[in-house]
């Protein structure tokens, strides 16, 4: 720095610049020193010196940002224009002492605090100060450095499960992931991430893919210090769309016919099946596995089962034709299935069906009989009411359907017979 040499009072000053010393000479008054002390204060080459006699007012609005493991930078709004500096002060942790890290200049407003340790609550405060002394400190601020990143996943293993899915498996290597990202490509394509998964998980689940086809895998490790290194990469193909057999369960005879749907009117489809020993059995698919109920039974036979909307009041319930001629309703309330007989023909009765038969919008229950016959029932004034709709031909009357059958919106009733 120049050092600046004064001479006497002067009314016409003359700035002179030697080396390290800055002279001002001339002849006047006061007025023509401090004319050349203000251009030397521009020209940088005599200090301004500040207005101590001012209060301090403190720096305001700090804020600590992580920006690494070791790394934590500081903002602050300088509201003074006497201060000769800032001190920055830290403490470790809410419970630690503060002390004086650094002292910055004049009109600064922000400070990098480098070497920390990783994974570290720091808490910050600042505070202005000239020669008359110390402004009152900020407010208060702090925050935690990023941990290390994650070690790299190892022994990623692709098993494909169907036509569709693929599983993966890996070892977690680390402590400290907040997660993993599974990342995928094809042979043609480029890694893209398809799924960012939960911390300590060693597997994951692919599906939706396309039959006999290669794909890619690797996957990473990741937390607030950045992502770990990828793990091996493995491939492999999913399978051929094949059909695959899985027993969903027995009774006590052979099965006669069987039918999905909402049977306990609670929004979970289940599979019902019709036995020979009388009984319609209920299976439902939990937790990997298929529970059985036994719904009720008849007489004899159970032919066949249905599931719909027989009584046309919304609500979903079983049906199972008899070969003790009658055709039975299962409904399921307060955690048990009651049976109703709907009525009975001269016959066994076989396979229900439930549709708008009439083509009236109301829906009945329809079912073919041994004596060659379709029977319509429809649940009217609380009771069911049985109509013959007619011979089908001769034999017996196997299994009945309602729909749209000739395709001109009308709504009919089919029936499969015996009969040659």
């Amino acid at each position: 720095m120049k050092k600046t040499i004064f001479f006497g009072a002067l009314i016409l000053g003359i700035l002179l610049s030697f080396n390290s010393y800055a002279f001002f000479v001339g002849l006047g008054g006061a007025e023509g020193g401090d004319h050349v002390i203000k251009k030397g204060q521009e020209q940088g080459v005599i200090p301004t010196i500040p207005d101590v006699g001012t209060p301090l007012v403190a720096p305001s609005n700090l804020q600590a940002i992580a920006i690494s493991c070791t790394q934590i930078n500081l903002t602050y709004q300088d509201n003074s224009n006497n201060e000769q500096g800032f001190k920055i002060e830290r403490k470790i942790g809410a419970g630690g002492t503060y002390s004086e890290i650094a002292a910055v200049s004049a009109n600064a407003t922000t400070y990098n605090n480098t070497g920390l340790n990783t994974g570290t609550a720091y808490y910050y405060r600042v505070k202005a100060y000239n020669t008359s002394g110390n402004s009152n400190y900020s407010n208060e601020a702090n925050t935690t450095t990023f941990d290390v990143p994650p070690f790299a996943p190892s022994n990623l293993l692709a098993q494909p499960l169907s036509f569709k899915q693929i599983n993966l498996i890996w070892a977690d290597n680390s402590n400290n992931e907040l997660g993993f990202k599974i990342e995928r490509r094809t042979v043609s394509e480029t890694y893209i991430q398809i799924a960012s998964i939960n911390a300590d998980s060693t597997t994951y689940n692919d599906v939706g893919l396309d039959p006999i086809t290669t794909y890619y895998y690797r996957i990473r490790a990741y937390n607030n210090g950045g992502n770990s290194d990828y793990s091996n990469e493995v491939n492999t193909a999913t399978l051929l769309l094949t059909w695959q057999k899985q027993l969903v369960g027995s009774g006590t005879n052979y099965m006669r016919s069987v039918a999905l749907g909402n049977g306990r009117d609670d929004g979970v489809v289940r599979v019902y099946g019709s036995n020979k020993d009388g009984h319609i059995y209920e299976f439902s698919y939990i937790g990997g596995i298929w529970n059985k109920v036994d719904v009720g039974s008849g007489g004899n036979w159970m032919w066949g089962a249905a599931v719909g909307n027989g009584r046309n009041d919304g609500v979903m319930r079983v049906y199972g034709g008899n070969i003790d001629n009658h055709l039975y309703e299962f409904s399921y309330s307060g955690g048990i299935w009651n049976k109703v007989d709907m009525g009975s023909a001269s016959f066994g009765m076989y396979k229900p069906f439930i549709g708008n038969g009439r083509n009236d919008g109301v829906m009945r229950v329809y079912i073919g009989n041994n004596d060659g016959h379709i029977y319509e029932f429809s649940y009217n004034g609380g009771v069911w009411n049985m109509v013959d709709l007619g011979l089908t031909g001769g034999g017996a009357t196997y299994s009945v359907a309602v729909g749209n059958g000739r395709n001109d919106g009308g709504m009919r009733v089919y029936g499969a017979t015996s009969a040659l």
